[in-house]
């Protein structure tokens, strides 16, 4: 029953340096329920070493729920304060059944790529210019998602096969399509090779053709996600040619299989950037960032000082304030994030053991009207974490980042690679700041 008492958790944000209590009281026992909380003691200013670090590259790995992703990163992120986030996309092609049988070598009249992504609210950045993606030819296999390390996935490009403009969709949650024409010489290639038998089937075809690279152009400034379920992505090939001696026209689609995406991170120059290089001890703000670009390293110094005791209840609640400003609606907080033991090695990167909480946790919203300002508030469990650290010797580290693999527990719901990040109050914020919050009994 290794993972019973261990489950998967969200949520997260950071925090930082209280001073340690020393006289621990009985003060707010009433928000839990007492029968659960005989003689219980709480503390809420522990202090917390939190430094701010990239995640290790990890992998995609649906293996506990059997979950494969069905949508990836591509486009780029201009952000003022972590830089500049690039997803550069990786596509194979494939086809149920051959049906391109012709008299003669088919003419190719056209060939193009079909990108399904999720418009509106999901497109991520500054969307109102055009966007520029080139497409190349790949030149090795494209990685599953279960055998890719992010964000260290490789994307091998030959030769340019063609390149489109376009004005994303950001009025309607709908999903729209970015086709781009290929080089109809390219086209060619792939009909000549009708007497090698690449059509016989997907394995033949992916053999010769290993798929495609899309690459935004380095002045874009937004991000989607993309679709890569076979019918709504998908290569195209409108091509003629005579079957029992009547010319046809045929479209014949190819859809999308594997897809993953190559994270390029440039945050040289950034308060990020200096935080991480330099380890120093985050105070008033926390960090988060997705596409593996900076998770939360956190260290509680005084905790063996409780002594022999159970930990009844234990939380890290953290927020910042709502305000209307162009990053607060363009650059959104992570939609989930976790906390987890490190693991120290990754021959247990499944292991629930590691983690806290199945359920997921999202963020409330606090309002106060006297002040007139309203806070985006999450509260991250952790009482399971923290009785295991007390049993171990507190010999582990704890991280809080951006979910990026797995589901969330309550509605086999997936999570993806997140283009989000989040900035939070800190330990000494004046107006609200974060607090480790434990709930527990002395053994007797």
């Amino acid at each position: 029953m290794k993972g019973l008492h261990f489950w998967i958790l969200t949520l997260v944000a950071l925090a930082i340096t209280f001073t340690a209590c020393e006289d621990p009281t009985e003060i707010g026992t009433e928000l839990l329920d007492q029968s659960d909380l005989v003689n219980a003691n709480f503390v809420d200013t522990l202090s917390l070493d939190i430094t701010l670090e990239h995640r290790a590259p990890f992998q995609l790995n649906r293996a506990e729920s059997n979950f494969n992703p069905t949508s990836n990163l591509l486009g780029v992120l201009q952000d003022p304060l972590f830089g500049t986030s690039e997803a550069v996309a990786c596509m194979t092609f494939g086809f149920d059944e051959n049906d391109l049988q012709f008299d003669s070598l088919p003419r190719m009249d056209s060939i193009s790529i079909s990108i399904a992504y999720f418009a509106g609210s999901a497109v991520r950045g500054d969307a109102s210019q055009e966007q520029t993606f080139y497409v190349y030819e790949a030149l090795s296999n494209v990685p599953s998602p279960g055998e890719s390390s992010y964000p260290d996935v490789e994307c091998e490009r030959g030769e340019l096969l063609g390149q489109a403009s376009v004005m994303l969709e950001i009025e309607k949650d709908t999903t729209e399509v970015i086709t781009i024409e290929l080089d109809t010489l390219f086209g060619d290639r792939l009909l000549s090779k009708i007497p090698d038998s690449i059509f016989l089937n997907a394995d033949a075809f992916q053999a010769y053709f290993a798929g495609v690279v899309v690459v935004p152009d380095e002045s874009n400034t937004a991000m989607i996600n993309f679709s890569d379920l076979f019918t709504t992505s998908y290569m195209s090939l409108n091509i003629e040619g005579y079957n029992a001696d009547t010319l046809r026209t045929t479209e014949r689609r190819f859809g999308m299989g594997i897809s993953t995406s190559q994270y390029i991170l440039d945050q040289s120059g950034t308060e990020i950037d200096q935080l991480i290089s330099s380890e120093t001890s985050l105070t008033d703000k926390v960090y988060l960032q997705g596409m593996g670009g900076a998770q939360m390293r956190v260290k509680i110094p005084h905790l063996l000082e409780l002594g022999d005791v159970i930990i009844n209840n234990a939380s890290i609640e953290f927020s910042r304030e709502i305000d209307s400003t162009m990053l607060d609606t363009i650059f959104l907080d992570p939609v989930v994030l976790e906390m987890r033991l490190d693991p120290q090695d990754y021959s247990d990167e499944l292991d629930f053991s590691n983690f806290d909480y199945r359920e997921y946790v999202l963020a409330s919203v606090e309002s106060d009207s006297l002040a007139n300002k309203s806070w985006l508030k999450y509260n991250i469990p952790m009482t399971f974490s923290l009785q295991r650290l007390i049993t171990e010797g507190a010999a582990r580290d704890i991280l809080i980042r951006v979910k990026e693999n797995g589901v969330r527990y309550s509605n086999s719901t997936p999570t993806t690679p997140s283009s989000r990040r989040g900035i939070y109050n800190g330990p000494t914020n004046e107006d609200r700041p974060m607090e480790l919050r434990i709930y527990y009994t002395e053994n007797q």
